[in-house]
């Protein structure tokens, strides 16, 4: 059950590999050692769904998201582990895997008992049941997409959309592209529309303030993939980094943006 003091967060640790993180078909966290940091934690309430939701470890992934889970490789023993984490924090806790509640964990470590030798991607999964106060989410039931040319052209329209909205600064109709999105996340976390239009001014305020806010896109890096038992297609470049990214000038940051599409009707929606 949800806990209004509480979030439910998705963490990912490694050492020594790279490894991906997915809840219920979706790839939520990437690291890679020597290029990311060893940890990270994502809220995950907007993924979690009632009855039983998978949580997956994928360790040493291909070397594209296309080819995450296609290409193997036979790897000699090294040094390594990773671990996939669903933990409840209390509202002011720290964010470590101590100071939360365990709901469920998938882990792999190459030691002793394991051959010298093994082929990777390897999977490690488990299941827990969080009860009736997640979900259902629309595109739950929407139809399973076909990833074609035609579909791509869809996915870089909507994509061109958002990057138009954004850059010209209209509010609106950047709410209108991300309704569906923002109005789950309200529904996941207790937030109410009027202020989630307001966070959408505020980020404008943050990106758009000095230039364009927006990153440059090279359909020659693309690639998308879908997740979530094909009902979502997930707008992704070669190196893993979501397709669509802001600049935050002031830091002189890349913020990732990362853009989850589903079919409603004819229509290809962000959904999250």
């Amino acid at each position: 059950m949800s806990d209004p003091d509480s979030v439910v967060m998705a963490q990912l640790e490694i050492h020594g590999c790279a490894a991906e993180l997915y809840l219920n078909s979706v790839p939520l966290i990437r690291l890679a050692h020597g290029v990311t940091m060893g940890g990270e934690n994502i809220a995950v309430q907007q993924w979690l769904t009632r009855g039983d939701n998978q949580l997956e470890l994928l360790v040493e992934p291909g070397p594209t998201p296309s080819k995450a889970r296609s290409e193997a490789r036979l790897v000699e023993r090294k040094e390594l582990r990773a671990v996939a984490r669903l933990l409840r924090f209390k509202e002011g806790a720290e964010g470590t895997a101590e100071s939360g509640t365990l709901l469920a964990e998938a882990a792999f470590e190459w030691d002793a008992p394991k051959p010298n030798q093994l082929t990777f991607p390897y999977s490690v999964s488990t299941a827990v049941t969080m009860g009736s106060a997640f979900g259902p989410w629309q595109w739950e039931s929407w139809p399973v997409l076909t990833l074609d040319d035609a579909l791509r052209e869809e996915a870089r329209a909507v994509l061109a959309a958002l990057d138009a909205a954004v850059r010209g600064k209209h509010v609106d109709h950047i709410w209108q592209l991300t309704e569906l999105q923002m109005l789950d996340a309200g529904k996941a976390y207790g937030l109410s529309e009027e202020f989630l239009r307001a966070d959408v001014g505020d980020m404008l305020r943050v990106f758009a303030e000095d230039g364009d806010p927006t990153c440059p896109r090279d359909p020659a890096e693309e690639d998308f993939r879908l997740v979530a038992g094909g009902r979502l297609l997930q707008l992704v470049d070669k190196d893993f980094r979501p397709s669509f990214r802001l600049k935050d000038r002031k830091r002189g940051q890349i913020v990732p943006f990362p853009t989850y599409l589903g079919r409603l009707g004819r229509e290809l929606r962000i959904v999250r």
